[in-house]
């Protein structure tokens, strides 16, 4: 539950024993860092919350994150800077169904 207002974007980080080995310690310290801001936090400017969930559902490509719905695998702290700079990176590749969408 979010007793504040969440981010334009979330960054949700596995917190899973995979990512764990791989280095999930290390890079939410670096988002934590990056963006001043803890777990269940939101930064001043309403542009980023940070979360994190026991799994993501994407061991084999541990440690993984997503921003709002899209994953990001893989991720080194040295690909942090990239990331949350890259304007799409919370859109997906494709759109999503309808089944998930609100009817317009």
């Amino acid at each position: 539950f979010w007793t504040h207002p969440k981010g334009k974007k979330t960054i949700v980080l596995c917190r899973s024993i995979s990512c764990e080995l791989m280095g999930q310690k290390a890079l939410q310290a670096a988002i934590e860092k990056k963006l001043g801001i803890g777990e269940h936090e939101t930064t001043p400017d309403g542009q980023w919350s940070l979360m994190t969930e026991e799994c993501l559902a994407a061991c084999d490509h541990a440690p993984c994150m997503q921003i709002n719905e899209k994953m990001h695998k893989c991720v080194r702290v040295e690909d942090l800077d990239r990331i949350l700079a890259d304007p799409t990176n919370d859109k997906l590749a494709m759109p999503r169904s309808d089944l998930y969408d609100a009817p317009k």
